[in-house]
């Protein structure tokens, strides 16, 4: 389907991107510097809230990463005491990762930032184009040319209003 786009609406559109994503990840970003550690460690942290212990296999994936990456996150969230490693009981040559108590506590602080942030913009412009707009993001998650196995786009769209800020929150705060 041919694009109804012109190259210079293209152009806008990649920098209302950019710039949405600065102003949204502005003052986690904050957070996380003030703990030497960056966005790929959020991504790691989001990932372990949404669940159980997870492999380290399993999380590389999950965040498009390679492991030698992955590896390095894990160690700065280690020394942050953010997160813990354990040999997983049914797998004993396999270890899985699982966030502290400390490391819940600053995930929920970053998503509060980024969340704060979807709530004021969602207060100016109603929730339908909030809708809207997370449909669009969705299409962008699920760009053929992005690697589909690094982003579960149908757990980010099924996760809707169950969890606070709903799917806006979901599709932005997943990709940070």
């Amino acid at each position: 389907m041919p694009s109804t786009a012109g190259s210079d609406d293209l152009k806008r559109y990649v920098h209302l991107v950019w710039f949405a994503l600065m102003n949204v990840a502005k003052e986690s970003d904050v957070l996380l510097t003030r703990r030497k550690l960056w966005r790929n460690h959020h991504r790691v942290l989001d990932s372990l809230s949404k669940g159980v212990a997870r492999s380290l296999s399993e999380l590389a994936v999950r965040n498009g990463t390679s492991k030698q990456a992955l590896h390095k996150s894990i160690h700065g969230l280690l020394r942050a005491n953010l997160v813990q490693v354990e040999v997983d009981p049914l797998h004993r040559r396999a270890k899985s990762v699982k966030l502290t108590p400390a490391g819940r506590k600053f995930e929920a602080a970053l998503d509060r930032c980024q969340e704060s942030v979807l709530e004021t913009v969602a207060e100016r412009v109603g929730q339908e184009k909030m809708e809207i707009w997370a449909e669009v993001m969705v299409e962008i998650a699920a760009a053929p040319n992005l690697a589909k196995d690094a982003w579960n786009i149908e757990e980010v769209t099924q996760q809707g209003p169950a969890r606070s800020g709903g799917q806006a929150r979901a599709v932005a705060a997943s990709r940070s």
